[in-house]
């Protein structure tokens, strides 16, 4: 049986050794033991304890890490091709797509709202137009009428006397 130092395993794992510190904390805070160095008293691992690192690192994918190493550790999980975790990524599979369906039905309803939007806006700025047409017909209706009286008031040069200034 071999054992491997943090390094190595992290390095046959391809995982970083802060990877494999969180890991065996893991699994000793779930009474799981492993092998240590008895100079310095750094863990070492074995082939059997990098099997269940590859397990979590497998079923990390599906659930929490912490929830993966209590599996391990129960032995739920003896090899990464658990049937319990295709059954996990279908319901999770499932749930995406009903996602996507309800994801899609809301972006088919707000094109529709947007396309009655953009109609409005195109009645509504053909309102607008009408209404600045017959706004500048009538100004100039008025302007013509106020050009007509004032040429009818020269033309007829009332004159008042000073005191029917009050009248």
């Amino acid at each position: 049986m071999n054992h491997y130092n943090k390094k190595e395993a992290a390095k046959k794992l391809k995982i970083t050794e802060a990877t494999i510190t969180k890991y065996a904390l893991l699994f000793v805070k779930h009474d799981y033991n492993f092998i240590t160095d008895g100079e310095n008293g750094s863990r070492l691992f074995t082939d059997k304890d990098l099997e269940r690192f590859e397990q979590v690192i497998a079923l990390k994918g599906v659930m929490k890490v912490e929830e993966a190493v209590k599996q391990v550790i129960k032995g739920n999980s003896v090899s990464l091709y658990n049937p319990v975790t295709p059954s996990i990524m279908n319901d999770k599979l499932d749930t995406i797509l009903e996602e996507l369906r309800i994801t899609n039905e809301r972006m088919e309803q707000l094109e529709k709202e947007n396309k009655v939007i953009k109609e409005e806006l195109v009645e509504q700025r053909k309102a607008t137009t009408n209404r600045d047409q017959v706004l500048m017909e009538t100004m100039r209706a008025i302007q013509e009428q106020k050009q007509l009286m004032l040429e009818v008031a020269a033309t007829q040069k009332i004159t008042k006397k000073w005191w029917g200034f009050w009248k």
